[in-house]
């Protein structure tokens, strides 16, 4: 019998018996934290808009970051006459 083999996988050990020509792992992660943006820039006729959403687990840091992103965005794209 062949000793198992041990192969740590995102921090967890495995186990690995028997005969073992590859081993193949496929990882996914989803993190939420800090938050995510999208924004949505138009060019129109007399100018720019733009729509901001963004979410994550802390509604504090939710709200800074469009606040953060729409000021960065009046700066840069905002019509001369606003």
């Amino acid at each position: 019998m062949t000793p198992d083999k041990v192969i740590t996988i995102d921090g967890q050990e495995v186990h690995i018996g028997g005969e073992v020509e590859s081993v193949r792992v496929n990882l996914s992660r989803t993190v939420k934290d800090p938050p995510e943006v999208r924004v949505k820039l138009s060019k129109m006729s007399k100018g720019y808009q733009w729509e901001i959403s963004a979410d994550g687990p802390d509604p504090k840091a939710v709200l800074d970051l469009i606040s953060d992103t729409d000021f960065t965005l009046q700066q840069k794209y905002a019509s001369p006459d606003e």
